[in-house]
């Protein structure tokens, strides 16, 4: 399995949706044209402090996106090029199972020395089961990982 294609895709796609929220985001901070695009909000005696409101939760939202995403993408980006990631094999505790805002992420909870990780999968064999044998190459900060079921 090529596992550099899969880790790698989900690195480049972060980082170009990084990019466009970090642009949109200084665009929403120096233009006014946002703003003006609503009627309400130009002829609200609110105007500046809609402006400030808007503009700070924004910012806060990619602070908060850059600590918990991006830096352990970044970490994990030299695994990824040198393809170095780790693998561990345990028992699934559940199978694989849809998260995350409308369902888009993916997770297991395996259970490796008698400690139950948890991994976001980005690919997974089909019918994994609890109590399955399961090999999962995965990245350290991220732990975006691929599980594979051992027979």
């Amino acid at each position: 399995m090529d596992y550099s294609a899969i880790f790698c895709k989900y690195l480049v796609i972060s980082y170009l949706l990084y990019i466009v929220a970090v642009i949109w985001t200084i665009f929403l901070c120096i233009s006014e044209a946002p703003f003006m695009m609503e009627e309400r909000i130009r002829i609200s005696e609110n105007n500046n402090k809609i402006k400030i409101s808007v503009r700070s939760t924004v910012v806060i939202f990619i602070i908060f996106i850059t600590f918990y995403i991006i830096i352990p993408i970044i970490k994990d980006t030299p695994s990824c090029i040198e393809k170095n990631y780790v693998e561990s094999n345990g028992s699934a505790y559940q199978e694989v199972v849809d998260g995350g805002a409308l369902g888009l992420f993916k997770s297991i909870i395996v259970i490796h020395e008698n400690e139950e990780i948890e991994y976001r999968v980005l690919w997974a064999d089909k019918d994994i089961k609890k109590g399955n044998r399961v090999k999962v190459t995965y990245l350290t900060n991220t732990k975006w990982a691929i599980v594979e079921k051992v027979e």
